[in-house]
């Protein structure tokens, strides 16, 4: 979920991210969960597989096989491997990368019910934060360091298990710190939330 952020917590991280990054190729800062507000950030071992790549530190195996009982999700989407941790208790999150448009998806399940048998706000507040802050980490190459500074969602409808989520999010303005940008999480054609976030981007310079 976003966090507030201080000047002098951003440059601590920056740092950590600076100091983490100049180490070993197999050791990074996981971003997704400094964007989350986990402090301090947890680093990420060794990786066996030639699959996996770092990215900025938002460790990836794209197009890896599907686990015997991982959801069912549709033609297109791979499974996103965010790093391990809450992402992982939160999701399992996947993406799809069209021609000009990246999209993340989300399989309800009953583990993200709340007590009426519905998706836990929560769970789309972390969705609509993972999705918007994937938009700012993959705009660059090398991908970028990002944390939460502000989260805004408007709930516009509710969802159950078994629905499929699509998260799509547009970056509307970046500077060399600060990113702000919007998007949408949809079931089908229908608007279930609407969300904007602002950004910091950890750069080492």
């Amino acid at each position: 979920m976003a966090c507030g952020l201080s000047a002098a917590w951003a440059r601590t991280a920056a740092t950590t991210v600076s100091n983490c990054t100049a180490g070993a190729a197999s050791v990074d800062v996981c971003p997704m969960a400094l964007s989350l507000g986990t402090w301090p950030p947890r680093t990420i071992g060794t990786f066996h597989s030639p699959a996996a790549r770092v990215h900025g530190g938002l460790c990836r195996q794209e197009a890896m096989p599907m686990e015997p009982n991982a959801p069912d999700v549709p033609a297109g989407f791979v499974p996103a491997n965010f790093s391990p941790g809450f992402l992982t208790l939160s999701g399992p999150y996947f993406i799809h990368r069209g021609e000009g448009e990246t999209r993340l998806g989300l399989r309800v399940g009953e583990a993200h019910a709340n007590y009426v048998g519905v998706a836990h706000g929560g769970v789309l507040a972390t969705f609509a934060d993972v999705a918007l802050s994937f938009a700012v980490h993959d705009s660059e190459r090398p991908a970028l360091a990002v944390v939460s500074n502000t989260l805004t969602v408007n709930f516009l409808s509710g969802t159950k298990s078994g629905d499929w989520l699509e998260a799509t999010c547009r970056l509307d303005r970046k500077g060399k710190r600060i990113a702000y940008c919007s998007g949408e999480i949809r079931r089908g054609d229908e608007v279930l939330m609407t969300m904007t976030g602002v950004y910091t981007i950890l750069r080492k310079d």
